[in-house]
Formats: C-alpha cells, structure tokens, sequence
C-alpha cells in the first residue's frame, strides 16, 4: 500500500486499522465497530475457540465471524463517510480482501463498476472457485480445516468431501 501511494496513486483504505499519520496519498475510511462488535460482550468472537473447535463448528464460527464483521461495517461512520463521496468519485480499481465478506462489494456498482481485484491471506478459501473459476477436487485437495495433505485415505477423502460440500452449503 505504501510503495503504491509513494508511486503518486491516491489510495483510499477502508479498515478497522488506521494509522494516525498515514503516507501522503493514503486516504483512511475507519470502520470503527468492527473490532467493538467481534470482541466485545457476550456474542465475542474468540480466534483460540476457532482452533479448537471441530471442523463444523469451526466452519460455522467463520461465517458468523464474517456476518459480525459485516454487520458492524455496514453501521460504522466509515461507510457514512463512503456514501458522502459522489457516486461519480473515480476510483481506478478496487483490491478487496473476498474473505472478509460480500457485504461492501456493492460499492464497486455505486461507483461505476471498476476493476475488482479480490485478493485474500486466507489459505485456499472454499468459495475461491466460485469468484476466480478453476476447481477444487475434493478428492484430493484439502479443506483448510482438514489436518490431512493431498496424500489422503478413502476414509479422509469421504471425509473431506462431506466438509467440503457441507461448507459449500
């Protein structure tokens, strides 16, 4: 990000994390509840739960991560502060973090419909085959949750593919 704003591009960021003195093009659009709506009272979301937890409940807790998470974007002043730009604001092209939920995708159309670039840090997400294309055999590609590589047995391949399938449900 920062050797891209260096090169003259104007960024405009929207996080839960911002920086009190950003690079000079770096533009922050602060989605302040997000960590507030994850972390805090009796709904919190807790990452050390997520590693213990079985393969169903963990895929569960993931999706409600992304529900909670979306859920505080969208009433966060940051997306107030989204919608006050105007809709003909020219944005050359949008990296979006697919992980993290459809929830802001809308904004692409808002704005004109500029190059999307999804990208994510998240290891092989199930759901990649359904943006990108290509494929995902169950048979020998592990579900992330998964503790097995590709060199499964029959009982790990049934496995696999009954994760695979109850994820893409």
């Amino acid at each position: 990000m920062n050797a891209v704003a260096a090169q003259g591009h104007n960024l405009t960021v929207i996080t839960p994390d911002t920086e009190k003195n950003p690079p000079p093009n770096v533009h922050y659009i602060h989605l302040e509840n997000i960590y507030s709506a994850l972390y805090n009272g009796s709904e919190a979301f807790d990452l050390n739960g997520l590693a213990k937890a079985g393969l169903i409940a963990s895929i569960m807790e993931f999706y409600e991560y992304t529900l909670m998470s979306c859920a505080s974007a969208l009433k966060s002043e940051g997306i107030k502060q989204l919608l006050s730009y105007p809709r003909d604001f020219k944005f050359d092209a949008v990296l979006y973090d697919f992980t993290c939920g459809p929830c802001l995708v809308s904004f692409v159309h808002y704005f004109g419909n500029p190059p999307l670039i999804s990208v994510s840090a998240f290891n092989n997400p199930p759901y990649t085959t359904e943006l990108v294309g290509g494929h995902k055999q169950y048979a020998y590609i592990p579900h992330y949750n998964m503790k097995s590589d590709v060199d499964m047995n029959l009982y790990e391949r049934a496995k696999n593919s009954i994760i695979y399938s109850f994820d893409h449900l």
